[in-house]
């Protein structure tokens, strides 16, 4: 993993170079050293270790295969064949030399993203698989892990990518240690290119020995049918681009009405409730929607408004928006909180 870092104008003004990158992470580094010692293998490629995450604080989740020696079972015959595993997701914060095991899946499967809650008391992730017709399938679980207790299915079972991102409180909303008996909530940030993005809000109960959700999680859909899509997890701000008009993206095109409206989500200052819209009602007017990496041509009362009477002391990025399509991207380009 690299993290960019811009270099400084020169004397004459100009930029001998736009990016310099360092090290930061080096998984295969991280497996030989810490982790295949921990799991009696020689071979680390049998593990299949992958980063799956990053959190705001900059430590990194991470899965592999755990072979368990016992049998697995055929899911065709029923019968037992070879060696079984199970699927681990562990946490890593950099500049240790240590990592958690937060949480064994018991099936063999791949996990293609994750996000933990700021206490650890609750793993979102997504699976990914292929059906009977070979084609991919995505679904995301969330799971009690401190201790390990149940999994919710989300119901979210499709062909389509999706990310998952637990919203960050600030220190001062977090809860006490020693208290107990006290009931919290960690919200969930669901996002479905083309389709929708939400929040479920879980409520849980801290109890002697952790946390244990008390009820299905409250869903609140924040935008449907939007055709862009972009998070910043420094300042969690979430950015949303629709066309005005109703329809789909063809549709409006044909028309000519392809006005495009940017919505803003600050959560930032979430306080156990339902998060800031923040949206602005100026369109952008875009001839299409950018393919590819191109800078949104977005005017001063464009941006979001940088009020603090008006977002309670939050203030917006102070650096460009990058518009990317939905399917690759979810994330910044800044150097302090690139995956």
């Amino acid at each position: 993993m690299q993290t960019a870092q811009q270099t400084k104008l020169s004397p004459g003004g100009k930029s001998e170079e736009l990016l310099g990158f360092r090290e930061t992470f080096r998984l295969s580094s991280f497996v030989r050293e810490h982790l295949l010692p921990t799991t009696g293998l020689d071979d680390p490629g049998l593990l299949q270790a992958r980063l799956i995450g990053q959190e705001r604080n900059g430590g990194v989740l991470f899965s592999w295969r755990q072979p368990t020696g016992g049998p697995r079972p055929d899911e065709e015959n029923k019968e037992d064949v070879g060696s079984g595993a199970v699927t681990c997701v562990g946490w890593h914060v950099f500049n240790t030399n240590n990592f958690l095991t937060l949480y064994k899946h018991s099936n063999d499967e791949t996990i293609h993203a994750a996000t933990v809650s700021y206490e650890h008391a609750l793993l979102a992730f997504t699976v990914i698989k292929e059906d009977m017709y070979g084609e991919i399938v995505y679904n995301s679980l969330v799971a009690e892990i401190q201790p390990e207790g149940r999994v919710f299915d989300l119901n979210l079972e499709s062909s389509e990518f999706r990310r998952l991102q637990f919203v960050h409180m600030e220190p001062s909303q977090r809860p006490r240690h020693g208290r107990q008996q006290q009931q919290l909530q960690s919200c969930l940030l669901v996002v479905c290119p083309n389709n929708f993005a939400a929040i479920y809000t879980f409520k849980i109960q801290c109890i002697r020995t952790g946390y244990v959700v008390l009820h299905e999680p409250d869903k609140e859909v924040l935008c449907s049918e939007f055709h862009w899509y972009q998070w910043d997890p420094s300042t969690q701000w979430l950015y949303l681009a629709q066309f005005e008009s109703s329809g789909t993206r063809m549709q409006s095109l044909l028309s000519g009405d392809n006005s495009i409206v940017l919505h803003c989500y600050s959560f930032a200052q979430h306080k156990h409730d339902l998060s800031a819209n923040c949206g602005t009602a100026t369109p952008l007017h875009c001839r299409t929607l950018p393919e590819g990496r191109n800078i949104l041509p977005l005017t001063t009362s464009s941006c979001p408004p940088g009020s603090r009477d008006q977002h309670a002391g939050s203030l917006p990025p102070k650096r460009p928006l990058v518009c990317m399509p939905a399917a690759w991207q979810w994330g910044c380009i800044s150097g302090d909180c690139c995956h």
